[in-house]
């Protein structure tokens, strides 16, 4: 038996598929094939259908690419892993499911029941829900924990003092890099187009005081600043957006995208950062939370749950906040409500497992789901014999000169390709640490 997990953020998704991979075949003998959404989508879909599918979103068959998917495999089983879930209200009109597909085909596998109630409030059949709890942040625990780099490994590879206090700070201010063609598309899906103008004005501003914070934080002797752009955010981009606020001067903290948050928010001494889920997952781990609000948040990207940590509106408070040592005073309410919401059925992993373990079975009950040869995404037979046999990097040349309708920005997904040894890689070292 086998199943599909198509990757979109490496370091958002590709731990936890690795994990998937090394316990479905460990305890129902079902392999996982891993592939790249975008760049590896040529590639798969010259092959034969698989009869399940786990897609990191599902919003509509409308969206680039998945339409791909769904017309050449049209009787293949769609899971829905759902890797975001915690929207802020101007979310909540982009992400709701679209189609009739979406809602009575596709399966969808909720954190909570509160992500739940919010796809049957949008047509989602409730026969296609299923109520796993949150698996990425089940991987602050043990036994799972152990699997990420040490602070020592860490502070080898990026050049980092481990005996400093290590401030991380996942910047979370995707707005700031929208066009406005961008957002007006955005603002068709049910959004004012003035809300997402000023959302955009208000992380423009955010962004440019949190680089001066840091940069007052980071010339401290006894501080490191691990300053992080977000998955979709490219080094260059945030590059140029440093450059307009310091003129042109290097800032005194690097700008790191090596690794997963994960790793840094298990190594690190403080999470700092706006309303990004990330503060949930320096929760869950202990850390000291600073919440970064310069001015109060848009009502369109504002969570509830950020009430639960207290907020620094200027320098000093965001250079004492950063320096306190009270993991428990301020992470302790945030992990609390983290508890209630995602981990009420049990550990998510073992729940996300046997999840998907069943539907793979009940579709081997039944006939293979046929390929549909004719998709946007085709290959000519030349390029079809070669692709294989290439690298990343090599295929995504040429599938950008020959294969028709094939999307996959580099530049915004810098870090976002990887190949089938990456895959082994981390499903051996998935194996070593829980073998520790």
């Amino acid at each position: 038996m086998k199943a599909l997990a198509l990757v979109e953020h490496v370091d958002r998704e590709l731990d936890l598929v690795c994990l998937l991979r090394l316990l479905l075949k460990r305890r129902h003998g079902i392999e996982l094939d891993v592939a790249n959404f975008y760049a590896d989508a040529p590639l798969t879909l010259a092959g034969p259908a698989p009869r399940v599918v786990l897609t990191p979103f599902f919003y509509a068959v409308e969206d680039l690419v998945m339409h791909d998917y769904v017309e050449a495999w049209p009787e293949t089983r769609f899971l829905n892993l759902a890797w975001e879930q915690v929207f802020y209200p101007s979310h909540q009109a982009i992400k709701a499911p679209r189609d009739k597909f979406t809602r009575k085909k596709v399966t969808h596998l909720a954190w909570s029941q509160t992500f739940a109630d919010y796809l049957t409030d949008n047509g989602v059949f409730p026969n296609r829900i299923r109520r796993v709890g949150h698996a990425l942040y089940r991987l602050y625990g043990e036994p799972y924990q152990r699997y990420f780099e040490s602070r020592a490994s860490l502070a080898r590879e990026f050049g980092l003092n481990p005996n400093k206090r290590w401030v991380f700070v996942p910047e979370n201010y995707r707005w700031a890099f929208f066009t406005d063609t961008k957002l007006r598309k955005l603002g068709r899906r049910g959004v004012e187009q003035d809300e997402l103008f000023e959302m955009r004005d208000f992380c423009r501003r955010s962004l440019t005081l949190l680089m001066q914070w840091c940069d007052a934080l980071a010339r401290r002797d006894d501080v490191e600043v691990i300053f992080r752009p977000r998955p979709a955010t490219s080094v260059e981009q945030i590059s140029g957006f440093s450059a307009e606020v310091f003129g042109g001067r290097a800032p005194a903290f690097g700008m790191i995208k090596g690794r997963s948050a994960r790793d840094w928010v298990i190594a690190s001494d403080v999470v700092a950062s706006s309303y990004s889920t990330v503060l949930i997952e320096g929760a869950l781990a202990g850390k000291t939370l600073v919440k970064i609000a310069p001015e109060p948040i848009p009502d369109g990207l504002r969570y509830d749950w950020c009430d639960l940590v207290p907020p620094v509106a200027d320098e000093a408070q965001f250079l004492a906040a950063c320096l306190r040592h009270d993991q428990q005073a301020s992470a302790m309410p945030l992990r609390d409500w983290a508890d209630h919401m995602f981990f009420a059925a049990g550990d998510p992993v073992e729940r996300l497992v046997e999840a998907i373990a069943e539907e793979v079975k009940s579709a081997y009950g039944q006939p293979a789901a046929p390929r549909v040869d004719r998709n946007g995404a085709s290959m000519p037979p030349w390029l079809r014999l070669l692709a294989p046999a290439l690298g990343p990097g090599a295929r995504h040349d040429l599938f950008e000169k020959h294969a028709p309708g094939y999307f996959f920005n580099r530049g915004t997904h810098e870090k976002d390709m990887f190949d089938q040894g990456e895959v082994r890689r981390r499903v051996a070292k998935w194996s070593r640490s829980l073998a520790a």
